[in-house]
């Protein structure tokens, strides 16, 4: 499924993160040469965020805003 970055909710408790650096730098290397997502987005049936954050960052950075994702019925994570 894709969905519009814009559309996904960012909880408080992932836009108040720092990621490692080391995270996203794999992420970012991973796009650079493939411009492909390695990893899925993970949203709940309400569209918020729940796995996936460093590759939402990633994919912001460099403008892209269709993204492939997964819903879960799990509730918020965080």
């Amino acid at each position: 499924m894709r969905r519009k970055l814009s559309d996904i909710i960012i909880s408080a408790a992932f836009a108040n993160t720092i990621p490692r650096e080391e995270k996203m730098n794999k992420c970012r290397e991973n796009w650079k040469n493939f411009h492909r997502q390695d990893r899925y987005i993970v949203v709940n049936t309400d569209g918020i965020l729940i796995d996936g954050y460093i590759q939402y960052l990633v994919l912001k950075e460099n403008n892209v805003e269709d993204a492939q994702i997964k819903v879960s019925n799990k509730r918020k994570k965080c």
